[in-house]
C-alpha cells in the first residue's frame, strides 16, 4: 500500500475592519477587491454584503452598507482600491427615522488590466 500525502491549502484567515475603531481620514482598506458575498447581518435580521480584499496583511473583510456597496459596486474584481472613512452625516431611513450614516471615499489605484 502506498500512502500519498496531499497538502491541502487552508483558507486564509480574514481580518475584519471595524469602522468604529477608525476616525475620519483613516484608510480602512488598501488592496485588491477579490469578492463580494452576501452574509448574515450580525446586528439585525437580514443580510449584508461582505467585500473581501487582498492586502499586504492578508485577506481583509469589510461589511457593506448602502453607501459603501454603491461605491464599491462601480469597480471590477481585481481593482486596487483605497477606501477612506470620512465620518458621519445625517441620514433618514426608509421608514423616516433619522440616523448618522457612515461616509467614505473610494479611490481606484489601478484596475484589473493594469495589475495583470
Amino acid at each position: 500500500m502506498t500512502i500519498v500525502r496531499v497538502r491541502a491549502e487552508l483558507p486564509k484567515p480574514i481580518k475584519y475592519v471595524k469602522i468604529s475603531e477608525y476616525k475620519p481620514g483613516d484608510i480602512l482598506v488598501l488592496g485588491s477587491l477579490v469578492s463580494t458575498e452576501e452574509v448574515d447581518n450580525f446586528n439585525k435580521d437580514g443580510k449584508v454584503n461582505l467585500h473581501k480584499f487582498e492586502t499586504d496583511e492578508g485577506v481583509v473583510g469589510l461589511n457593506g452598507s448602502r453607501v459603501l456597496d454603491q461605491l464599491i459596486g462601480q469597480f471590477e474584481y481585481g481593482s486596487v482600491l483605497e477606501i477612506t472613512y470620512t465620518g458621519k452625516e445625517p441620514g433618514v431611513s426608509k421608514d423616516g427615522k433619522k440616523f448618522k450614516r457612515n461616509t467614505f471615499v473610494v479611490d481606484q489605484l489601478s484596475d484589473k488590466a493594469q495589475s495583470a
